[in-house]
């Protein structure tokens, strides 16, 4: 079925040394995302999507460690649209912004070692926004705080804002217990 809509030129198939990953073309993407967003289901294939994206980057955490480099950035670097979209819909109306926290904080690494500073900055700042409504995540809130604050040195934005972030991120640490 995936190869007949590959020869309609409805999707692309491409090689990824030990996989073989389909994409869908811009023009049957945005076709698709339409169609969705008229569904009544469209919030919970939303949620399922994202669930998903969270266990990718959940499992590239472990395999960090132990997978080749090169191997590890082709797998999850092909995801970062994936990623981008998931945290849209969980930060957005109606989303889920508990599981946007948990996808922003199993990002990090990969934002990381793209060395993808602004987005990484914005993403971790909007988590943290929606961390409010996320109770009994001291741990989580230490991550992204950390997180932000490292981007801001590494954005060279060395100034009071900076210092701020360095001294929330150590108190979200105290607070989980992980100093």
């Amino acid at each position: 079925a995936l190869g007949g809509l590959v020869a309609k030129s409805l999707l692309s198939a491409e090689t990824d040394g030990e996989q073989l990953r389909y994409r869908l073309l811009e023009c049957t993407r945005s076709y698709a995302a339409e169609r969705l967003l008229q569904d009544p289901l469209a919030q919970e294939a939303q949620r399922h999507h994202a669930q998903i994206v969270l266990s990718a980057f959940e499992k590239s955490e472990t395999e960090w460690a132990w997978i080749d480099n090169h191997v590890w950035h082709a797998r999850y670097e092909a995801r970062i649209g994936d990623l981008r979209k998931a945290l849209d819909w969980c930060f957005c109306d109606g989303g889920d912004a508990s599981l946007g926290v948990d996808l922003a904080v199993s990002a990090i690494r990969l934002w990381n070692e793209q060395s993808s500073i602004f987005e990484q900055l914005s993403q971790v700042e909007r988590a943290l926004n929606h961390c409010a409504s996320v109770t009994d995540a001291p741990l989580q809130k230490a991550k992204l705080a950390t997180s932000r604050a490292w981007s801001m040195t590494l954005a060279r934005q060395l100034h009071r804002e900076t210092d701020d972030a360095w001294n929330i991120a150590l108190g979200f640490a105290e607070l989980s217990g992980n100093v």
